[in-house]
């Protein structure tokens, strides 16, 4: 077959040789689903007509373009660009079409294929395709020498195309969707889509002078509409037989809209609507706002927001079923008047109705096109760590918006490229794929062939480190073939997969995989358009396997399900002697100017309508004096303003009359430490004087938070609630992550607009990007951001970070009220919501508000008590959010509440160890405390803690420690360290803790803030500090937590206090559940190392192995009862068995400090874990934290023995008498404990020999300790080195009991010291003369401390613990377990009368085991 005749050819399969097997080639290549093409800088006037194939519309704001484009997908079926779409020359009309020919209907040419950017060739052979074949085998049918050969071959060929031709006939195995990308801020003049087959049009942020959509060509089809933050300056036409949703819509003065459908119609406006109104409907139209309307029939007219002089826009709307219109009230519209009687319409409060929920979330398509979003690694002779932007030709190839990489000279055979985000978490069973366009460089040759291309999804890869890359494990990984030399023209590839196991944080790999390595020159690939594409799923109406609980042990408790009481009868706008702001006898013949200081006259109350003041002059100071009221309409407004301060009142709503009206005061002005408002308060902002009083009251909406009912997956728009809410469409929602990071390396929240609500059920506007996990061990919150009170900072907020802010230092009664760009960073006192010097309050509180992306804090306490702060929301802030102060705030109350995405100012605070970091005040970090920023900041514990949930922050509960009160209060005496919690219950937090990697928590108890006694300025250390809590009759009380949660953190509690109690406790995808020092109760707990949440799986390395807990190494009292452990999964690589997510583990670094009988266990169980993984000792380690390693079993649930258990380290020291068995599984000695055998204690000092030193680091042996007694012989030695650090643990046996055992020292060499001393108890004084005894025996049964004997070669004593009375504090007992407290420092002096003292020490004496 003389190929010659086919170069020229249209073909649509790159690389593709025209031979005998060309029929199945052909139709391979039709099976083929990908990108099509492109039509850049389209025309400002366009019309897009899409005729016969089934059609979905989306538009996208692309800061990346700078001119227009028409991107087309092919979703179903196989289709060639230039089969299917054409153009005019000017790029004003795109029709799209099953069979395009050569000209319009207008008789314009289309636009050459190099006009068009074609980037699929895998499609069907075009028409001209067809017709060069078929001159192409009437030339072979001439030339050829046999006439019957030439015929066959044409007719087989002509068969092949046939195939082709048919398959592409079928319109209804064709899907396109048309993605209209412009750059930011584009206009069009005129845009009109003609869709006769249209799935969905969803136009987000589109702006056009003039927009048509017709999608009533075809009465079968039913397309949904969609338009979301649209601006129209012109005029609007849709018509559609499916529903029409128009949310946000933004038009100009004399703007005209005509809406058609044959189903429901929902519009809203981003502003007021004014203007005429029809509307035509079978049911009753519901309006939100202000209209004057009348009904004539099924018809209903009227007009909205209209002044004396009206403004001519123009809205039409026919829906079949129903019509929900919102159109606002415009203050400026209203026509005020001067009658003291007169009051303007008051606001509904009638929750919009909603659209449906859509029956299927439509596909979604993840872009990865920029060449930062990735890194190219391989495993070894690679140096191009990045991708380029490629610009100009290759090959003749047009390289615009393309990557490219170039490998080595030798080097590997394959290459990845890595994206350096986190992948989209991916579903099992659901299907994906991943798309994108491919070019080389130059010919392959032998060396550099490539075989496949894979998508797989691995471990987190760190993409910032050095290029090379060795194997990491995979998940799921799918593979290509197929031909991969084209240079002359793109060819697009579709790699689809299936995951079979939930996958959350991955790292996204696209490999390359050649035959052998690069060779002797270097190879360079070309990649454009990649993408990765999420199916369409349906959405199910009403699931049956929703979660109807939030836990499975603690109970985290809610707010009532009943709404705030109201009684519309005293709402404060029905008052009689009221006169109104825009009636110039108000005061006294001219109403003040804006640019004034407005102060109301004496002992008046002024009523503000929106028709009162301007909504766009800034009125720069309203005083409301004592004695005066300031009371606000319950209407739709807006006002500007710099500075409020009221003496008096201002009233925007009271508790019994919540407002439905949206009421916007915006703060503006310049960055000024200047007090502008008045003294002390500070500039832009509402201040309350101590006379003063504050109400501004909203909509209630409730829950303000609840969690999810199942995980929600990228891609999905719908999601399932825990609790009902009334929320409605428009409003803001933010939904939190459920990664074990909330930081800038992993911000997982979502904000997100609701485009339907139905009961549990909420649409959004847009997909998720993010999993965001709902299953029973724990569950995203999700938390409403929108109220209709709103009070918020202006444009000239952000560059300064100088917000508004509100003050009160009297009463105030604040609830459903969103606070924006609020505080200001850095300032002292310039919070969002703060309650200021208030001393002690009777009736205030902080309910159900928001505070979003603010610059300082979100709701303050400070120098007041007896506040309510309640079923509040805060996302997106700056330094502590919920503030109690100075450290003097107590029995306030803060419950139901939810802070999220919490952020430090500065870097977060780190350290070594427990030790910290040390932060001081300075004009960036004016708190330094704000390093360690958390969702709760409690500076005096003795408040009410209930029902409160944080996500984020470097911790989700901070309880720093003050010694003394700061700020106002630094000359007070007190001590806020020392008090008690007063109720902390059914609180949660997670994602947090991570920052400080040793010693972080979601619950922090630690650190000390103090004033620095030179500077005065403030200084916080996060590290180890003790609290020592106490009664104000110094009576000592438990620092105690009920019903805690937490989750997918670092440590949950970690608690430096002497005293705490845990009791009633969740632990989920925690390194540790607590981690808790002096006298400590764990009780009533389940500790789950690992969830069926993807996001916490897979994760082997420091961050995040598991430990169910962790014993501290000295001087504690540790209890644990009553837990059930899960999950804990045997790592294979982990390095040690600390690290091997094992349940029990201890702190054995150290040779310092070494552990007492300090902790003991009870009533454990476990669920899929296995017996290996339930103890996890260190036996690598040489210290004496590792060799006294033990606690006590005390029922042998733990050990698995049945019978009360002392746990022993790995050295035979343990092992003390015939009931001892060693356990190669864990590497421990198992003993019975019984009322015999105690842990004890024995520190030996040898002056400038052994003593404690801290910084000390030769730990070298000195000596050996061994058991004696109980018939053990002297070669059977079973014994511990001690080190020059003192201390000794291990079991001793009552003198009362048949054992004989003892504990027989002997130091290296043989020396004895000249002098020692054995510390073994100390509390009050004692002076007890130790005399020599005639024997061993009666030294043993002596029943004081007060004999000792020698026998020439040993010397023998018995330790008693001489204070021991029975009294409460000489024991830690909970949940029927006693730890005995350690009693410091009684020291036996021993000095030894013996010839030849040399450096202290006697002449060397032989190793020889006593006995008894």
């Amino acid at each position: 077959m003389n190929l010659l005749y086919f170069v020229n050819l249209n073909s649509t399969c790159e690389g593709f040789r025209l031979t005998e097997h060309f029929i199945l080639y052909r139709i391979g290549c039709c099976l083929s689903q990908s990108l099509l093409g492109s039509i850049e800088n389209v025309s400002n006037d366009l019309t897009i007509h899409s005729k016969d194939l089934e059609t979905t519309v989306v538009f996208t704001v692309d800061n990346s373009i700078l001119k227009p484009t028409i991107v087309l997908t092919l979703l179903k079926g196989s289709a060639n660009f230039n089969d299917i779409v054409s153009s005019t020359n000017n790029k004003d009309v795109i029709t799209i079409s099953n069979l395009i020919s050569p000209t319009t209907s207008n008789g314009q040419s289309t636009t050459t294929n190099g006009e068009l950017n074609s980037s699929n060739r895998n499609g069907v052979v075009s028409i001209y395709t067809i017709i060069s074949l078929l001159f192409t085998g009437l030339i072979m049918g001439v030339k050829s020498g046999s006439p019957a050969e030439s015929r066959m071959k044409f007719i087989v060929m002509f068969i092949a195309i046939s195939v082709g031709v048919s398959y592409t006939l079928n319109a209804d195995d064709i899907a396109i969707k048309i993605d209209i990308r412009v750059p930011t801020n584009y206009q069009f003049n005129s845009l009109t889509l003609n869709i006769e087959k249209g799935n969905s049009i969803d136009l987000q942020s589109i702006q056009a002078l003039s927009l048509n959509i017709n999608a009533c060509v075809d009465s079968k089809v039913n397309t949904l509409i969609n338009l979301e933050n649209a601006k129209i300056d012109s005029s609007l036409s849709i018509c559609s037989h499916n529903s029409v949703n128009i949310n946000g819509l933004a038009i100009a003065n004399q703007s005209t809209i005509n809406i058609l459908t044959l189903k429901s119609a929902t519009i809203s406006f981003n502003d007021v609507y004014s203007g005429n109104i029809n509307l035509e409907t079978n049911g009753t139209p519901k309006i939100d706002g202000f209209c004057e309307t009348f009904t004539n029939g099924r018809n209903l007219t009227g007009t909205c927001n209209q002044s004396v002089t009206p403004t001519l826009n123009s809205l039409y709307v026919s829906a079949a079923d129903s019509i929900y219109l919102t159109v606002g009230t415009n203050p400026l519209l209203v026509q005020c008047s001067s009658d003291p009687t007169w009051r303007e319409p008051v606001a509904s409060g009638t929750t919009p109705s909603s659209p449906s929920i859509v029956t299927s979330n439509p596909e979604t398509v993840v872009p990865m096109n920029v060449n930062s979003q990735w890194r190219v690694m391989a495993e070894w002779g690679f140096d191009q760590s990045n991708l380029t932007m490629a610009s100009g030709v290759s090959n003749g190839v047009s390289l615009s918006g393309a990557m490219n990489f170039t490998t080595s000279v030798w080097g590997p055979n394959n290459f990845n490229l890595v994206l350096r985000s986190p992948a989209p978490a991916i579903k099992q069973g659901r299907q994906y794929s991943f798309d994108f366009d491919f070019l080389l460089a130059a010919p392959q040759s032998t060396y550099n062939t490539i075989k496949s291309v894979s998508i797989a999804f691995g471990n987190r890869i760190d993409t910032e480190g050095i290029g090379w890359l060795d194997t990491t494990p995979i998940h799921v990984r799918s593979t290509i073939l197929g031909d991969w030399s084209s240079t002359t023209a793109w060819v697009s590839k579709t790699i689809q997969f299936t995951p079979p196991f939930d996958i959350g944080d991955a790292s996204l790999l696209l490999q390359i995989n050649c035959t052998d390595t690069t060779g002797d020159y270097p190879v360079t690939y070309f990649i454009r358009n990649p993408r990765f594409r999420i199916t369409s799923t349906p959405v199910v109406a009403n699931p049956t396997n929703l979660l109807t609980k939030d836990s499975e042990l603690v109970i985290l408790p809610k707010p009532s399900a009943a709404f705030d009481r109201q009684d519309r009868t005293t709402c404060p706008y029905l008052q009689s002697d009221l006169k109104h702001w825009h009636d110039p006898a108000t005061w006294g013949g001219a109403v003040p100017s804006a640019s004034s200081t407005i102060t109301l006259p004496a002992n008046t109350k002024v009523l503000v309508s929106s028709c009162s003041m301007s909504s766009t002059l800034v009125y720069q100071k309203i005083v409301v004096p004592a004695g005066s009221e300031l009371i606000f309409m319950d209407a739709d407004m807006t006002i500007n303003v710099r500075d409020i301060m009221v003496n008096g009142k201002l009233i925007i709503g009271t508790p019994l009359c919540r407002y439905n009206g949206k009421i916007n005061i915006i703060f503006n002005g310049a960055k000024t430490l200047t007090d502008t408002i008045g003294t002390f308060f500070g500039s832009k902002g509402i201040a309350v004087s101590s006379q003063g009083f504050l109400s501004i009251n909203g909509k209630q909406y409730h829950n303000t938070w609840t969690k999810l009912a199942a995980s929600a997956w990228p891609g999905e728009r719908v999601v399932y609630l825990m609790d009902p809410v009334n929320w409605e469409v428009g409003q803001q929602v933010v939904v939190t992550t459920t990664q074990l990071f909330d930081d800038d390396r992993a911000d997982e929240n979502e904000v997100l607009t609701i485009a339907a609500i139905q009961g549990k059920t909420v649409q959004f506007t847009q997909p998720l990007k993010y999993l965001h996990y709902g299953g029973q061990e724990y569950q995203a919150e999700i938390g409403l951001i929108s109220r209709r009170i709103v009070l918020k900072g202006a444009s000239d907020s952000d560059a300064s970070e100088f917000g508004g802010h509100v003050m009160m230092m009297g009463e105030g009664q604040i609830s459903g009220v969103q606070l924006t760009k609020m505080g200001q960073k850095n300032i002292k006192a310039r919070y969002p919501l703060h309650f200021h010097l208030a001393k002690t309050l009777s009736r205030s509180f902080i309910s159900d508000c928001s505070v979003y992306d603010c610059f300082y804090r979100c709701y303050t306490i400070h120098g007041t008590n007896n506040v309510t702060v309640t079923r509040n929301v805060a996302f997106k802030t700056f330094g502590h959010c919920y503030y109690l102060e100075d450290g003097v705030e107590e029995n306030n109350t803060l419950s139901y509440n939810f802070a999220a995405r919490v952020n430090t100012i500065g870097r977060p605070a780190d350290g070594a160890a427990q030790k910290g970091e040390t932060f001081y005040e300075s004009d960036q970090l004016r708190q330094p405390a704000d390093s360690a920023a958390g969702g709760f900041y409690i500076t005096n514990a003795y408040n009410t803690f209930i029902g409160n949930a944080a996500s984020g922050g470097w911790a989700g509960f901070s309880f720093p420690n003050l010694f003394k009160p700061i700020g106002n209060f630094r000359n007070d005496t007190s001590n806020p360290s020392g008090r008690p919690i007063l109720v902390f219950d059914g609180n949660s937090a997670h994602s947090s803790g991570y920052t400080w990697l040793e010693s972080g928590g979601a619950i922090y108890v630690g650190g000390n803030l103090s004033h620095s006694t030179v500077t005065g300025d403030l200084i916080y250390y996060t590290g180890r500090t003790f609290r020592d809590t106490r009664s104000v009759n110094n009576i000592p009380v438990w620092m105690r937590y009920t019903n805690t949660k937490v989750f997918l953190s670092n440590s949950g509690v970690n608690h430096w206090g002497e005293r705490i109690e845990i009791v009633g406790l969740e632990s989920h995808d925690c390194h540790r559940p607590a981690t808790i020092f002096g006298q400590a109760l764990l009780s009533n707990a389940i500790v789950n190392g690992q969830s069926k949440n993807p996001l916490s799986m897979f994760k082997t390395d420091y961050l995040f192995d598991r430990q169910g807990f962790q014993f501290y190494d000295t001087h504690v009292q540790t209890i644990l009862s009553n837990i059930q452990f899960r999950n804990y999964v045997m790592i294979p690589e982990s390095s040690n068995p600390q690290r091997d997510n094992r349940v029990l583990v201890s702190m054995t670094h150290s040779d310092i400090f070494k552990p007492q009988g300090i902790s003991a266990t009870k009533n454990f169980s476990f669920s899929n874990v296995a017996d290996s993984q339930i103890i996890g000792h260190y036996t690598a380690q040489d210290t004496g934290a590792a060799r006294f390693y033990n606690f006590i079993d005390h029922d042998g649930s733990t050990t698995k023995r049945g019978r009360p258990t002392i746990v022993g380290s790995h050295i035979n020291w343990w092992n003390f008498d015939s009931t001892c068995t060693w356990s190669a599984l864990w590497s421990v000695w198992l003993c019975d404990k019984t009322v015999n055998n105690e842990i004890a204690n024995v520190e030996i000092y040898v002056p400038d020999y052994i003593y404690y030193d801290e910084d000390r680091t030769d730990w070298s042996y000195v000596g050996t300790a061994s058991l004696f007694g109980n018939g053990l012989a002297n070669s059977d030695r079973r014994s511990t080195p001690f080190t020059r650090n003192p201390g000794l643990t291990g079991v001793s046996v009552l003198s009362s009991s048949s054992s004989n055992l003892g504990w027989y020292l002997y130091f290296n060499g043989g020396k004895t010291p000249s002098y020692m001393e054995a510390k073994y108890i100390w509390w009050d004084i004692y002076d007890v003369n130790v005399t020599a005894g005639n024997s061993v025996s009666q030294v043993r049964n002596s029943p004081t401390s007060d004999k000792y004997y020698f026998d020439g070669k040993h010397l023998y004593l018995k330790l008693i613990n001489v204070r021991a009375s029975g009294a409460p504090e000489e024991t830690f007992t909970r949940d029927g377990v006693t730890i005995y407290t350690i009693e410091w420092s009684v020291f036996y002096y021993i000095t030894a009368k013996c010839t030849g003292v040399a450096n202290g020490f006697c002449p060397s004496t032989p190793d020889i085991l006593p006995s008894l």
